[in-house]
């Protein structure tokens, strides 16, 4: 201890003595309890997520993650005692400002079985397969009593060609390490940095109330300040709202050349075609998707995610799609389990689809997919027991 005394004093000159030590130790405790009275910033919930209203208007529950900077996980609401609640999980084509799937859907359904039908909307921008993973092991414990899931066509190549986007690098530590299987993975998908954190967070409460609450502090405490803010510039133009930044253009690049970024729909294309041959990791995680969706017990209707007909009309995008559909086709012949029904075939290709898309996978106006998939909806339900009809 003396030499750490001694380490303490040479830096900072205050810890000449074992009671100055006390004392300096004392009130850094008595100003964080001050602080924290001060600011008292609440524990997250649900509704903390930021996202536009759904037009028209609905009663889907989006459920918020861990916080606003930390997309580890999901943060859901409690489960609704006596509803039909639905975890409706996928990316920016379930739910892309005012337009949302869910909403759509549950605005032509009121009740399955006699219960009031209740939708949570598990979405992030552009999630990868691990991170679907965690969704699914949230509603699972929230007991959601059927789920649906828009299977994304970046998850037909391997997990590294998505690696490199910054809004993806999350730590999903503990749900690879809590699988025999997908160890090997959290050990070559996360840093140490992430493992630091998340075992930090599990063990010391107050490493995890900071890191779910920085943010939020730090708007609090903004109050505080006498010296005006100067104004902030503008918002700088984010590009495509389809694409990540650069380390699409560098890995893109890399792998097929300059030629590739030079239009953004040939670029979405490739990327869509996957950075890489194997698909070996993108089947191994699909797998374990599927294994963890079978332990639900609960009805699960996954469909490929809808495209625009015009983007189908050219060759080579149609292509990559049908690629996407045979990935997924092949999947499905390997579920025998009766509660899991696997869409492969994009279901634009089997409605009038034409002016609802902005662009390949966003739609403006979510209501004659919505028709399609109340039809498909209710009769798996149905299936699944006679008595949970809708209506």
């Amino acid at each position: 201890m003396s030499r750490v005394l001694r380490f303490l004093t040479d830096r900072y000159g205050v810890f000449r003595t074992w009671p100055s030590f006390v004392r300096v130790a004392a009130w850094a405790v008595a100003w964080t309890l001050v602080i924290s009275a001060v600011l008292a910033p609440s524990l997250p919930r649900y509704t903390d997520r930021d996202h536009s209203p759904d037009n028209p208007p609905s009663n889907v529950r989006y459920v918020g993650p861990i916080s606003r900077s930390d997309f580890a996980g999901f943060l859901p609401p409690d489960h609704a005692d006596g509803s039909f609640t639905v975890a409706w999980i996928g990316g920016s084509e379930v739910k892309l400002n005012q337009v949302s799937v869910p909403g759509a859907v549950e605005n032509r359904i009121d009740t399955v079985g006699g219960r009031p039908l209740l939708i949570d909307s598990y979405n992030v921008i552009a999630p990868r397969l691990i991170d679907m993973l965690r969704a699914v092991d949230t509603a699972i414990d929230h007991d959601a009593d059927a789920i649906v899931m828009a299977l994304n066509p970046a998850w037909v190549r391997s997990e590294w060609s998505m690696r490199d986007w910054t809004n993806l690098d999350v730590s999903n530590t503990g749900l690879l390490f809590e699988r025999r299987a997908t160890a090997a993975w959290g050990a070559l998908l996360t840093s140490p940095a992430d493992v630091a954190w998340r075992a930090s967070r599990a063990l010391v409460p107050l490493v995890e109330v900071q890191s779910r609450l920085n943010e939020r502090a730090d708007d609090e405490s903004a109050a505080f300040d006498l010296i005006d803010d100067p104004a902030e510039p503008p918002a700088a133009d984010t590009g495509d709202p389809r694409l990540p930044t650069e380390p699409s253009t560098f890995w893109i690049t890399q792998a097929y050349g300059p030629e590739r970024v030079a239009d953004d729909d040939v670029r979405v294309r490739t990327l869509m075609e996957g950075i890489g041959p194997s698909r070996d990791e993108a089947r191994f995680f699909v797998d374990a998707l599927i294994d963890r969706l079978a332990d639900a017990d609960v009805p699960v209707y996954l469909y490929t995610t809808i495209l625009d007909p015009d983007s189908l009309a050219d060759s080579e995008f149609d292509a990559a799609a049908r690629d996407v559909e045979a990935f997924w086709a092949s999947v499905a012949d390997d579920v025998d389990d009766p509660l899991i029904e696997i869409q492969s075939r994009s279901l634009s290709r089997d409605f009038d689809g034409a002016g609802l898309f902005i662009d390949h996978v966003h739609m403006n106006d979510a209501q004659p997919f919505a028709e399609v998939l109340v039809e498909r909806l209710c009769a798996q339900w149905t299936r699944t027991d006679p008595n949970w009809s809708c209506s």
